[in-house]
């Protein structure tokens, strides 16, 4: 169905993995993500790195001891769209690289080679080693044969990974990884980083289209991906589907899917292929601009190319919607460009409603809530109407309505198609209030509203570093990086007093230490006169752990069992309340705000006439 995420209801059917249904190549996948997790967070947050590691061993042991194609365990959920076209072995190829380099046992190298060095012939298409495409999510060749040439620095897989980058034109990512492995000696190198370039320059613009395919980088970029939650409508093929040559939102820094062999370009969410945003190539993308910026390649765009009517962040649109009452009609529209993929309009009335037509009466009581249909969802902001008929439970003559305490709500609500549920989520949406019928200055919006929406995008929140909820390895607060006192140092955090207060919660203020990865620090607050110094770090006969984690708990709180020990999980700066604005809902000023509403992004409250989310 195409459903934005944030309204999907739908059941999802759970297919797990069995020694009788299995499928090697989704295990091996994922114990090759799980060990590049690993690698990735063995300096910052060891017992969460080792956690991973334990299961990529387990799961690759799984995926290797019960080899089986997941195509045919669950051929009738996968097969319409991700259906394995190959073999198991570039996965469980993969998977013993990633393993190998995570753990340098030989073992996994030598599972690696029996499959890399196996013998095939030219005509055998799906052998390991006789890859002629590119990488994707169905096949893995190409990773395998750069990472296995990467890792082991031998002649043979050198050779072979050099073979396929010289005659795979197409693989940029592969010429990549390549050329960041080979020393700058290497003639090979400066040819590859310079395909790398143009491939990438032609991404951008560079190519006879004259197309960025960065959605959201320039003017021209695209501006109708196939994506349900960019696109604010209800299909993705439907003629009617408004609107119909562009979408609602922008998923900014997305790369399209690109031209045809022709280099010819159509901007419509009806080719997905020229238009998706397949997560394959995108992270490839983002992987060859990270080389490029690495070798001083990169060139900030000029504020002519990067100022235009798409560009980040959305500008807030000037609040402009009417509300019109035509005898036994109410038309809604929106103008000044102020554009919503769905509407309702709450208020009240002279007249008992017993149904309305091109719409849908959500609510009855205490106040009259009525929706757009699947068909009705689009306000252009160019002022076309949509039409609500009214018709009264009592009089069936000519009505003449009249509405009070007019309120329209711009998105929040999702209007499937016919015999799937309807999605109402006001936390979603933005309310407003219609004076005299409303327009330019009488549409009155009942949210703090922000230089651009959601607000968070530029008011200087969005780049932060994440708040400081259960620390993994918290700072010593014996021995804090600034020795003067604050109230940061009991939650295990540094002080910074001198620092820009970058955040507030219940606990104080809180800075940001200029460290890689940054640290949260404590403004003030300090409680030295408290005797805080003299807490001890001994928990009776045992040590406070140095993280959070717990794996056992009884009356004395949260324990950490590890290598043969017991530690004492402190949680004193381990449990934090904190409150992070959602959406650009603020959070509830109130400890003691009634929760009006419970969804996946916590407690709502009210206050103010403005939803409000409560602290956790």
């Amino acid at each position: 169905y195409w459903y934005p995420p944030e309204y999907t209801i739908y059941e999802h059917p759970s297919l797990k993995l069995t020694t009788s249904k299995p499928g090697s190549e989704v295990a091996g996948d994922t114990a090759s993500f799980l060990a590049a997790t690993y690698m990735l967070f063995k300096d910052i947050d060891p017992s969460y790195a080792k956690k991973c590691l334990q299961h990529a061993k387990e799961i690759y042991d799984f995926a290797d001891t019960y080899r089986g194609d997941y195509s045919k365990s669950f051929g009738d959920y996968v097969n319409n769209y991700y259906k394995n076209w190959g073999t198991i072995y570039d996965e469980l190829a993969l998977g013993a690289l990633w393993l190998y380099r995570a753990t340098n046992d030989s073992s996994y190298l030598d599972k690696y080679r029996k499959i890399a060095d196996a013998p095939f012939s030219p005509q055998e298409d799906s052998a390991f080693g006789n890859c002629k495409g590119p990488i994707s999510w169905d096949d893995k060749r190409p990773a395998g044969y750069v990472l296995g040439a990467i890792l082991t620095g031998e002649d043979k897989y050198m050779e072979k990974a050099l073979q396929y980058c010289d005659n795979v034109l197409e693989l940029v990512v592969v010429y990549g990884m390549m050329a960041n492995s080979l020393p700058k000696s290497d003639p090979r190198r400066a040819k590859y980083i310079d395909f790398v370039k143009s491939q990438t320059d032609y991404i951008l613009g560079n190519n006879p289209a004259g197309v960025n395919f960065v959605v959201g980088a320039e003017k021209n970029s695209p501006k109708a991906v196939h994506h349900r939650g960019a696109s604010g409508t209800y299909d993705s093929q439907d003629a009617n589907a408004k609107p119909t040559d562009h979408n609602v939102y922008t998923i900014w820094g997305a790369l399209a899917g690109g031209p045809n062999k022709n280099d010819k370009y159509s901007d419509t969410r009806k080719d997905y292929e020229m238009n998706e945003v397949a997560l394959d190539y995108n992270a490839a993308f983002q992987m060859n601009l990270a080389l490029l910026v690495k070798e001083g390649l990169s060139i900030p765009d000029p504020d002519s190319v990067k100022n235009h009517e798409r560009s980040f962040p959305k500008k807030a649109e000037t609040p402009d919607i009417t509300v019109k009452v035509e005898k036994d009609h109410i038309k809604v529209a929106t103008g000044s460009k102020m554009v919503c993929s769905s509407w309702c309009i709450e208020f009240n009335t002279n007249v008992e409603i017993g149904q309305v037509h091109h719409s849908i009466l959500y609510q009855s009581s205490p106040k009259y809530i009525v929706c757009n249909e699947r068909e009705t969802n689009y306000l252009d902001g160019a002022g076309t109407a949509q039409d609500i008929q009214v018709v009264s439970k009592s009089n069936h003559g000519e009505l003449n309505l009249a509405l009070e305490d007019v309120v329209l709500m711009c998105n929040g609500w999702h209007a499937p198609q016919r015999g799937q549920k309807n999605t109402y989520k006001p936390e979603n949406g933005r309310r407003y209030k219609i004076v005299n019928g409303g327009g330019p200055g009488q549409t009155i919006a009942l949210f703090e509203e922000t230089e651009c929406w959601p607000g968070f995008l530029c008011d200087g929140s969005m780049n932060q570093p994440s708040q400081p909820v259960n620390p993994v390895n918290p700072v010593d607060p014996v021995n804090p990086v600034d020795q003067d006192d604050c109230f940061a140092r009991d939650l295990g955090y540094p002080c910074c007093n001198d620092s820009e207060v970058v955040y507030t919660d219940e606990n104080g203020n809180w800075g940001v230490l200029n460290t890689e990865p940054p640290q949260w620090c404590g403004i003030g607050g300090g409680k030295k006169d408290e005797g805080r110094d003299n807490e001890p770090e001994m928990f009776g006969d045992y040590p406070y752990c140095s993280g959070c984690e717990s794996n056992y708990e009884d009356g004395d709180g949260k324990w950490y069992f590890i290598d043969n020990n017991w530690c004492k999980v402190n949680e004193k700066k381990c449990t934090v309340t904190v409150c992070e604005p959602v959406n650009g809902y603020p959070c509830c000023k109130n400890s003691d705000t009634e929760v009006a509403y419970v969804d996946g992004d916590g407690r709502w409250g009210v206050e103010d006439n403005n939803w409000c989310i409560i602290k956790s």
